[in-house]
């Protein structure tokens, strides 16, 4: 989970992972969600 400013945000922090650059993670997937207060 993480809380990030934009999406573009959410993909540079996934694509710095250690995992992810030396070939460890093939690929990740980002769900957005949102809540409303009434």
């Amino acid at each position: 989970m993480v809380d990030a400013e934009s999406r573009d945000a959410v993909v540079r922090l996934c694509e710095q992972d250690p995992f992810f650059r030396n070939g460890l993670r093939k690929s990740f997937r980002i769900y957005a969600w949102g809540a409303a207060f009434a």
